[in-house]
């Protein structure tokens, strides 16, 4: 085909919130559609058709503790005759000091057994980190010590590295992690939609992944995507048709499912072809008939 060639590019800007015209959202966030007023629609002689996730913005709340990871309980046990005393940990995303602090607060409330209905001291227990070793530390004081037992519901043990039960001896005693703590649940996020085919593969298979966004933001703070070189994922297929209904969802890097914790995710796509300038110019002549 004779003629030079004209770069196009068509922006869309998407967001999971219902407010902005999100649909079908799932309860944790992190599926939802959208239902276009103008159909994404490629002209059939388009060449080197792309589609590119060139930004996006999400925040790092998604859970690293949680009843649906069986990773949310405390298991202490008080005394030489070792009465069980409990702890539930919220979901949340906790790093040491954040953990440290939900227990010392959760522990406060609750009665030492036998001793009239006074209350644990928050110092009982402390959570630390050793960075040498990115192993946890737990601190014990007034006759606690910890179960272990990787078949006790929920136990949060093994999540902090721990394999063995543990029992001060003395008020103060430290122990560190038999291993180094799983917090980092995750390490990145995948954007799968159907506006793509196959998309990037992870190893030898694809799940219609848009692209990898890595984390390089704190806990809590919101992940901001501005890639120098974009994914760029073949959009050939979309001479082929229209699509009006989009479909869009995040995973962890194991394709894993999420919980964004009732905040809302965007993201900009760019979609990039080349056509021939004569079929440009027809184009234009067809829509002023």
């Amino acid at each position: 085909m004779n003629g030079s060639l004209i770069q196009t590019e068509e922006t869309y800007f998407f967001s999971s919130s219902e407010e902005l015209g999100a649909i079908n959202k799932t309860a944790t966030g992190d599926k939802f559609e959208v239902r276009l007023d103008k159909p994404v629609s490629i002209p059939p002689s388009a060449v080197d058709v792309s589609i590119e996730c060139v930004g996006a913005n999400i925040w790092y709340t998604t859970p690293n503790i949680a009843a649906e990871y069986n990773n949310n309980t405390l298991y202490l046990f008080y005394g030489e005759i070792a009465v069980p005393v409990t702890i539930v940990i919220p979901d949340g995303l906790y790093g040491a000091d954040t953990l440290n602090a939900t227990i010392r607060r959760a522990i406060s409330a609750i009665d030492i057994p036998g001793a009239g209905g006074l209350k644990f001291a928050s110092t009982s227990i402390q959570i630390s980190s050793n960075p040498a070793t990115q192993r946890i530390v737990i601190t014990l004081a007034d006759n606690l010590g910890m179960f272990a037992d990787p078949l006790a519901t929920n136990n949060v043990a093994d999540t902090l590295g721990f394999t063995s039960d543990i029992n001060a001896t003395y008020t103060g005693q430290h122990f560190e992690g038999d291993s180094v703590a799983k917090l980092n649940r995750i390490n990145s996020y995948l954007l799968h939609t159907d506006l793509v085919n196959d998309g990037i593969s992870i190893n030898s298979s694809f799940d219609s992944i848009l692209a990898e966004i890595q984390l390089t933001a704190d806990p809590g703070d919101l992940l901001t995507y501005r890639p120098y070189i974009p994914y760029r994922i073949s959009g050939k297929h979309l001479k082929y048709g229209t699509k009006d209904n989009l479909t869009f969802y995040l995973t962890d890097e194991l394709n894993r499912p999420i919980d964004t914790f009732g905040e809302n995710f965007s993201f900009t796509i760019v979609i990039r072809y080349k056509i021939y300038e004569h079929a440009t110019m027809l184009q234009l002549n067809t829509h002023h008939v």
